[in-house]
């Protein structure tokens, strides 16, 4: 038997084994798997990547490489015929976030309380307070 035929019937051992729909078994964890059952697999390798490996062998070895569509990150091995597919992306639109004075509607008011705060200091104390005018105009805007 030749190694390419060793790497393949592990791919597919390691597609049976691990399948779960629930949890499909990605492209990324086989190495620490291949690791413990074929620990020549990245010699059988040379030059090319697991997954153009598997993607070219999937006929011959009962499994399927399943890429996700926009994500291309998420590739998963699965059993030749189970027919997985990634879930499609929620449709619903997220709402944009709310104007910062919007989630703090109390923040002027705060400042100008801190500011009356500041104003009760004495004038040397007073004196050695830098706040940054870019500061001070973001926390008053309307």
């Amino acid at each position: 038997m030749n190694n390419d035929v060793k790497l393949i019937e592990a791919l597919s051992a390691v597609a049976n084994d691990y399948w779960r729909p629930d949890s499909p078994i990605y492209l990324s964890n086989i190495p620490r798997i291949l690791d413990k059952t074929l620990s020549n697999f990245r010699e059988i390798l040379g030059e090319r990547s697991l997954k153009n490996f598997a993607k070219a062998t999937e006929n011959q070895g009962r499994y399927e490489v399943v890429e996700h569509p926009t994500q291309s990150s998420r590739v998963v091995l699965a059993p030749a015929g189970k027919g997985f597919k990634f879930e499609p992306l929620d449709p619903t639109p997220v709402a944009p976030a709310a104007p910062v004075h919007a989630r703090r509607p109390r923040t002027r008011a705060k400042t100008l309380d801190f500011l009356d705060c500041l104003a009760l200091l004495p004038e040397h104390e007073r004196s050695q307070v830098v706040i940054p005018v870019g500061v001070m105009v973001k926390l008053l805007e309307k």
